[in-house]
């Protein structure tokens, strides 16, 4: 899953240079539609003379919970300089996981004659692309996991003509969907059983595996899941799927089906049942639309 960032930054000349030995000034914090991404924000160096051997420098900080791929270019206009970079962000750090950039002499940077500085202002571009890696987890032997291996299941699902097996305790539990239906007194309630169509072996195992937080671990199979449903996004699908996500709380794949819309929107791609979307969704899809079109 990829999606586009960027932002133009105005810096005041004085305001950096007064910046206090390893100091910095920092943009407004961003926000992207890549799931376990909190936010973005660029850093720049003050006039600090040790650092970097004496370089100025740029940063980009992202705060994220799943391992990502920058492929960005930090640019100055007026000076005519632009530099682009591919950087591995992981999830160790606390507040954030920076890539640093210093690209010249801290005293050139300042000098008029480098252009840099237009009329006191520094302006600072960004444009690049997100791009999401899912890696496996290792294995935790959790109560979960203990009741996966048992034998006394008492439900099965049936899809591609085999049967995957559960306890209707657990189904419960973590599925508001199956919860209504063992509430309801449906013929699948009563037989103990449920066909499930559309959906490979594969994926409809890796989704009851989610229930039990088994098999490379819980974030592995619901990525899986989410994967396969990305998938299946078209202009006619997505409005339904994302309605679907808010429903049942699947933040990730929700965010998944904005990155989608915004797409389609920057693309002109027609989108079928808009006016079906859930309102605060349509609210922060336009938005961020607008924020992404920079």
């Amino acid at each position: 899953m990829e999606c586009e960032i960027g932002t133009d930054w105005s810096i005041d000349e004085k305001a950096l240079l007064e910046v206090k030995k390893d100091g910095y000034l920092e943009s407004p914090r961003m926000q992207t539609t890549i799931p376990g991404v909190e936010f973005y924000y660029i850093r720049i160096e003050g006039s600090n003379p040790f650092k970097f051997f004496n370089n100025a420098t740029f940063d980009l900080f992202v705060k994220t919970d799943t391992p990502l791929r920058a492929r960005c270019t930090f640019s100055v206009p007026s000076a005519n300089f632009s530099k682009t970079f591919t950087y591995d962000y992981d999830d160790d750090k606390k507040n954030g996981h920076a890539f640093s950039l210093n690209f010249i002499e801290r005293k050139s940077f300042f000098e008029a004659k480098n252009k840099y500085f237009q009329n006191g202002k520094l302006t600072l571009q960004l444009r690049g692309t997100f791009k999401l890696h899912i890696i496996d987890e290792t294995e935790q032997d959790t109560l979960s996991h203990i009741l996966w291996k048992r034998d006394d299941k008492d439900f099965t699902i049936q899809t591609e003509d085999k049967d995957i097996r559960a306890h209707k305790f657990v189904l419960r539990v973590r599925s508001p969907v199956f919860a209504a239906m063992f509430d309801s007194g449906m013929k699948e309630a009563e037989e103990s059983k449920v066909k499930i169509e559309g959906f490979s072996y594969k994926v409809v195992k890796a989704a009851i595996e989610f229930c039990y937080d088994v098999k490379n671990g819980c974030n592995y199979c619901s990525a899986y899941v989410i994967q396969h449903l990305v998938k299946k996004l078209s202009p006619d699908k997505v409005c339904s799927i994302a309605n679907a996500s808010i429903e049942t709380n699947a933040d990730k794949l929700r965010l998944c089906c904005m990155n989608y819309l915004i797409k389609s929107l920057k693309d002109s791609i027609t989108v079928t049942e808009v006016d079906s979307l859930d309102i605060d969704f349509k609210s922060e899809l336009v938005n961020k639309a607008f924020r992404h079109r920079t």
